[in-house]
């Protein structure tokens, strides 16, 4: 991407997160762009850093905001902002539609009927439709330079934009990016236990040995509901319980904390990294409840869960289901043994 900069000069400048100063602002957006009829606006957040840039806005940076509740600027993600100063851009982060509190239909229950507007389509002329409005906002001229910046499904949505917008933006970055929609996406699983082998063979070997001892758990009833109640998941089925605790380590693969992980798992034996691994369940963001029926099936408006909307979004259009491959492969579970919905 050419942003106009000294290639002799890579550099960036450490950022404090305390020193930026984001505004947090709201835009009326379309709830529908391919109903014409349909009037219809909601709320949509946006926020934005001006700190950095020159006054001419000739580089602007959008950062995309995916299946969660966004936060504008995310402390543990400033490389974008890092950019942002580097190059004296204005920096703008925008919410994605029915997520957070950016919802078409307000607080209303999020029935299937009310998410029928949560697409792709709608997401990408959201942005397309807000880059036209913050150009007319800061009077940004045409010649200005936007990026669009993402990572997984938001880093899609860069890649995506890019494609069908050419003439909106000069350019994006799309970190992971899983612009492909594949049903049975076991290749997930291959990379995860990939990952884990980088740490050493015997951090793959520690996991596959955890996996089938829960397995092995998971076999005898009253064992079963004893030892998902030192998880607090005595309401997840065997199935709901072997992806929750699977959630849980392949978070710390995606998320860059592989080797802390493998690290937590070492030199320990069986008893002692169970005993981690529920430390570990304890302290992590990924949540029982969110694996069973009940918490899928509710409709109720919350403003800090995703779950059901990123469930509708992932059988309607993408899939995307983790569904795993044999110990003989690099897979930390067994397709065959861990009767997860999808070895069926």
């Amino acid at each position: 991407i050419n942003l106009d900069f000294d290639r002799k000069n890579y550099s960036l400048k450490e950022i404090n997160f305390s020193d930026i100063r984001q505004q947090l602002k709201w835009l009326d957006q379309q709830v529908d762009h391919f109903d014409f009829s349909n009037k219809d606006t909601f709320g949509q957040r946006y926020w934005v850093v001006d700190q950095y840039c020159n006054k001419k806005y000739k580089r602007v940076i959008l950062q995309i905001c995916g299946e969660y509740t966004c936060v504008g600027v995310n402390p543990k993600r400033l490389f974008p902002v890092q950019l942002a100063e580097k190059y004296e851009a204005l920096y703008v982060v925008l919410e994605h539609r029915y997520y957070g509190e950016s919802q078409p239909f307000g607080q209303q229950d999020w029935t299937t009927e009310r998410l029928r507007f949560l697409t792709i389509q709608n997401a990408l002329e959201d942005m397309a439709y807000f880059i036209k409005y913050i150009n007319k906002q800061y009077e940004i001229e045409d010649d200005a330079k936007w990026v669009t910046v993402g990572g997984s499904y938001p880093g899609a949505l860069s890649a995506w934009f890019r494609y069908k917008y050419p003439h909106l933006t000069k350019g994006a970055l799309a970190s992971s990016a899983v612009v492909n929609a594949i049903l049975d996406y076991d290749k997930y699983d291959y990379q995860v236990g990939q990952s884990f082998s980088k740490s050493g063979k015997w951090c793959l070997e520690n996991v596959q040995e955890l996996y089938r001892y829960v397995e092995k758990i998971l076999t005898d009833q009253q064992q079963s509901q004893a030892f998902k109640a030192l998880f607090n998941a005595t309401g997840l089925t065997d199935q709901q319980f072997l992806l929750y605790i699977a959630d849980i380590q392949a978070g710390f693969v995606q998320t860059g904390q592989r080797s802390e992980f493998c690290l937590k798992m070492k030199d320990k034996k069986l008893e002692e990294r169970i005993k981690s691994f529920i430390t570990i369940a304890e302290k992590s963001d990924t949540k029982a409840e969110e694996f069973t029926f009940a918490f899928a099936a509710n409709t109720t408006y919350d403003p800090s869960k995703s779950q059901r909307q990123w469930l509708y979004q992932t059988c309607t259009q993408m899939g995307w289901f983790q569904t795993c491959l044999l110990y003989t492969s690099p897979s930390p579970r067994d397709r065959q043994k861990s009767r997860m919905p999808s070895s069926a």
